[in-house]
């Protein structure tokens, strides 16, 4: 991402400045943001009752963001399209904060993670997908998909964790 830094001040200060910011910078390359159903996140690889018990969230939101064995309903790719903007818009607005060295990258890329969150539960929510089959909708109720139990939109969380590389 490129970065422009303009500060009024002496040569002293803005060294100091870009020297805090560099540190930030570097402690954040160290994180990553894990949104979703993220493996380190609990209970979320383990059987799940709403699904009596047959299949874990990991698995149904495999299942459906592929379409395996169901109609592909790309709920994270959605989701995805909008958050590199996102993810722009809480850097811009942490942006002081980092430069002055009060920012906690962890807590910036939490707010990252929490907002998308939002947006991967918006995409399961709201995503114009090829309805369900007259057999799902008799036995679900409704035509409109991956909403039956609302689980896997609820279930949907982040964590910030050291990145794997």
């Amino acid at each position: 991402m490129k970065m422009t830094v303009r500060q009024k001040s002496s040569g002293k200060h803005i060294r100091e400045r870009l020297n805090t910011l560099m540190e930030t910078i570097a402690q954040a390359r160290e994180l990553e943001i894990a949104v979703g159903y993220p493996r380190d996140a609990s209970g979320l690889g383990t059987p799940e009752p709403a699904y009596d018990g047959e299949a874990s969230i990991i698995e149904v939101a495999i299942r459906n963001n592929y379409g395996l064995g169901v109609p592909r309903r790309a709920f994270f790719e959605e989701a995805r399209e909008g958050m590199q903007d996102m993810y722009r818009e809480v850097m811009r607005g942490t942006a002081r904060q980092m430069l002055a060295g009060e920012a906690d990258p962890r807590k910036v890329l939490d707010l990252a993670g929490l907002r998308a969150e939002t947006a991967v539960r918006d995409s399961i929510a709201d995503g114009n997908w090829q309805p369900n089959s007259p057999a799902t909708i008799a036995r679900k109720g409704s035509s409109k998909p991956l909403i039956d139990t609302s689980t896997m939109r609820n279930r949907v969380t982040h964590i910030v964790r050291k990145a794997e590389r």
